[in-house]
């Protein structure tokens, strides 16, 4: 299977890895032969619109500017995406490698939750629960949810050395977050 992963923090940077690939592959994770749009258009020049931000459709940031009148206004800006270089032979084989470890969890919903947040590690940002949650239906709490994310983390990472999965809460404790509330205060 490649190299071992020996901690949670490992898992969680090939998993950002397998986002980072996944994004500078050539469909950038999905089908182009499935897609419902036209490829000759100029969509390089489409911009996003108030509406597309409040449906939730594109990744913007927030910033709070304060006037020369005093007033601070909430100012949204839509994230631009960055460009797709291509991928190395060396890198298209790592590739498949992730995803290949992420294939090892057997649960779906597990598999589901993992993806989602290592969204959230590729870009460098901390984990946020709330989407995650609404984004894979989980239907408990966002602790529950931050739990068996890192339960899930160290089944993979039982399965990728070869280790017997029932061994996940052995991962857990030595890791020092087996009985951690993982979300912040």
């Amino acid at each position: 299977m490649g190299q071992a992963v020996l901690t949670l923090g490992a898992m969680e940077e090939a998993l950002a890895e397998l986002r980072d690939l996944e994004w500078r592959a050539p469909s950038g994770g999905r089908s182009l032969a499935v897609s419902p749009w036209a490829k000759d258009g100029p969509w390089h020049l489409a911009q996003a619109t108030g509406d597309d931000v409040a449906a939730g459709n594109v990744e913007y940031s927030e910033t709070l500017l304060t006037i020369a009148a005093g007033k601070e206004l909430l100012v949204r800006k839509v994230d631009s995406l960055r460009p797709r270089t291509p991928l190395r032979s060396v890198e298209v084989a790592r590739l498949e490698e992730l995803r290949g470890w992420l294939e090892l969890l057997e649960d779906g919903l597990d598999r589901a939750i993992v993806w989602e947040a290592s969204f959230h590690l590729s870009r460098g940002e901390p984990k946020d629960w709330p989407r995650i949650k609404r984004r894979v239906a989980y239907p408990y709490s966002r602790q529950r949810l931050a739990r068996r994310y890192r339960e899930a983390l160290a089944k993979l990472v039982c399965r990728v050395n070869g280790v017997p999965v029932r061994h996940f809460r052995a991962v857990l404790a030595r890791e020092g977050c087996a009985f951690v509330d993982l979300l912040p205060r």
